[in-house]
Order: structure tokens, then sequence, then C-alpha cells
């Protein structure tokens, strides 16, 4: 607490993950099925070791104040802003061998080098954003509540990385109201409710406004590129493609609510309408000629929208201070449709996988085939 009605909180959280896993194979030597006489099932040749380990640092910063404040006895004022930010590096190394020279000693270095294989990875990542809400309420009659997010990624290029994502929402909770005292004894509790927010989605995967190459396995190619002297050259694949102008993906919801409660809220009944809109989706591109030979990058192209509705019901009674009961019921429906998704052929596939996607599609679509007629001997 700093001043009367003012307190400012923060934490700091540091968290290491370290994971280490490994596996051996040994030959096996016995009886196989529709054999009779004992020989190797799994070879000596055959047998390999494999060790991995991980570790992942993350590092959470979250401050925020808040301020309360009432006027009059009627109008009660909060507010409460804020700033996070949160980092991870990640680190993985994985190596494996075949054939072992002593199975009772399963180790790497005890394994022959021939096929043996190296396996390494390093990421990192960042976030941070800026954050503010207010709460205002008349009598607790007029509820109001606005927010705002100021939100940047590393996972998109410099001038992109960040985006303000605004919500606010309304209620009116009537049975506050002079006019509802002598129905309050049926209806104890009554508001009627409306949203509207987004949201910032940055889980689209690493490097994608980045043009990378990988190193080819020359072994598994079963051919090689020499310079002038007979040497090896070393071989990487074709860069990838990519949009630089990648940035996040918005989620909008709309929400309108009803919420009731009968004989001192013993009952409870809630009711709502709601649309969810996904903006900015990350979608296949416009094709590019078939002579670029690679596949077109992804875009900020794709839509989806969500509409549908929800009705619970709810009842409690406590008996006495040790026996209570509690029980609801919750039913809902909605349908998802694809508003915009580059895909012109319109390839039928599987309904969850969104490389099958098309503009006007109903997310969950159950195709099936119907013979129109068959040829039978007459």
């Amino acid at each position: 607490n700093i001043v009367s009605g003012l307190t400012f909180n923060a934490d700091f959280t540091y968290a290491i993950q370290n994971m280490n896993s490994g596996s051996q194979d040994f030959s096996v030597y016995g009886i196989n099925w529709g054999a009779y006489t004992p020989s190797y099932i799994v070879s000596k040749g055959e047998t390999a070791v494999w060790r991995d380990n991980s570790k992942e640092n993350t590092w959470t910063l979250n401050t925020y104040m808040n301020y309360e404040k009432s006027f009059a006895g009627k109008h009660n004022l909060k507010l409460m802003a804020g700033v996070n930010a949160e980092e991870v590096d990640y680190i993985y190394l994985k190596g494996n061998r075949s054939n072992l020279f002593d199975e009772a000693l399963p180790e790497l270095n005890l394994a022959s080098q021939d096929g043996q294989g190296l396996d390494a990875n390093h990421t990192q990542r960042a976030s941070a954003g800026y954050f503010g809400r207010i709460n205002y309420d008349y009598k607790d009659i007029y509820l109001l509540e606005l927010n705002g997010r100021y939100d940047g990624s590393s996972k998109f290029r410099a001038g992109d990385r960040w985006a303000f994502f605004p919500s606010f929402s309304l209620g009116y909770r009537f049975t506050e109201e002079p006019y509802w005292k002598n129905l309050k004894n049926m209806v104890s509790n009554g508001k009627l409710r409306f949203s509207y927010g987004e949201i910032g989605n940055e889980a689209v995967g690493s490097n994608m406004f980045l043009s990378t190459t990988a190193a080819y396995n020359v072994s598994s190619l079963g051919f090689m590129w020499l310079d002038k002297k007979g040497g090896k050259r070393n071989m990487f694949t074709r860069p990838t493609w990519v949009n630089p102008s990648l940035t996040w993906e918005r989620i909008q919801t709309k929400n309108l609510g009803l919420d009731l409660g009968f004989l001192d809220n013993q009952f409870t009944l809630t009711a709502e309408i709601f649309e969810r809109l996904t903006k900015d989706m990350l979608a296949p591109g416009n094709a590019i000629p078939s002579a670029v030979g690679a596949n077109a990058p992804y875009t900020n192209a794709g839509e989806l929208r969500s509409r549908g509705w929800e009705l619970t019901l709810a009842w409690r009674k406590q008996f006495n201070k040790d026996f209570g009961l509690y029980a609801n019921f919750s039913i809902g429906d909605s349908k998802v449709k694809v508003k915009k998704w580059n895909n012109s052929k319109r390839i039928i596939g599987h309904t969850n996988d969104v490389s099958y996607a098309y503009e006007g599609e109903t997310w969950g679509d159950i195709w099936g085939f119907e013979t129109d007629r068959y040829f039978t001997p007459d």
C-alpha cells in the first residue's frame, strides 16, 4: 500500500527445466514366429543407443498498480495499469550411434561411428506488454469496464511486432433498481451484459518471417558435389519463401448475455449468444509459378468465424453447515465457418486440417460419396 486506495504489486520468476532421456536397443536371440531353431531376431549389427538433453530457461516479470476510489457513496472507480515481460531460451541436443561394441556398456562412445546422427536446436523468444483497465459502476447498477493491451513479440520482424488490443464490457443490474423491489423475493438477481474484446495470438511458429536454409545430410543423398581439388562441398537447401510482413492474429469476441437468480439465488440461469472472429490468420498466400520450385509463403490471409449460444441452469441448496446439494445443466451449440482462405482447388481432406480449408467451408463438414448408378448384367 502506497497511499490510501493505491497498491503496487510486482513479482519475478526464473524457472529452469532440464530434461535428459535416452534409450538403447539390444540384440534379441530366440525362436521367431514360424521358425523351429533359435536365431538372432535382432542382430548385433542392429543394436543402437541414443541420448538427448534439453534445457529451457524462462524469465517472467509482472508489475501492476491498482487504485480504488468511491465518490458520494454512489460512484465507484477502479484503475489498474501494469507491464509484463517474458523471455525463453531453449537448447536441445541429441546424438545416436548404431552397432554397440559391448551390449553390457551401452554408451555413445562405445558404438560405431558409421551412420551416427546428431541433432541440435537452439531457439529464443521474448514478449512484452503494457496493459490497463478501468472499472466504473453507479450504485452497482450500471457497470462499465474498459481494457487495453499493447503487446510486442519477437515472433515478428521489427515494425510489425507491436499491436494494440482493446476490449470493453457493459452491464445493467436491473434487479437493483427501485422498480424491482416488489419482485426481488422471486428474481433476486438479474443482469444484462454485453462485451467486445480483442486478443492477439503470437503462436505462429518459429522463423516464419525469416528466409531460412538447412544443410543436406550428404550421406543420405547418395551423391555430393566436389570442388576442383576433389574435396567435398557443403550442400544446403534452397532458402524458404516468406512474407516479411507477418504479424499478430487478431481474435475478436462479441458476447450478449443474461444472468438471472431466483429465490435468493437458489436457482440460477445464464443465457448467452456469442460470435468469435479470428482475423489475419496464418494461411497460404497466393500461388506462385511452379517454375519457382517452392510453395507459396504463408500470410495473414485467413479468417474464421464462430457463432453459437449457451444455456446453463443451476440449483444450489445448503441444508446446514455440513450438508448441501448442487446440480447444474448446460447445453449449447456453435458453428464455425471459414470466411477467407486461399485454396481455389478445394481439395477435400481431413476436416480438422487447415491445409484443406477453403473459403465458405463449415468447419467439421463430413463428406460422402454417392454412386448414381451401377453397370449390371441384363
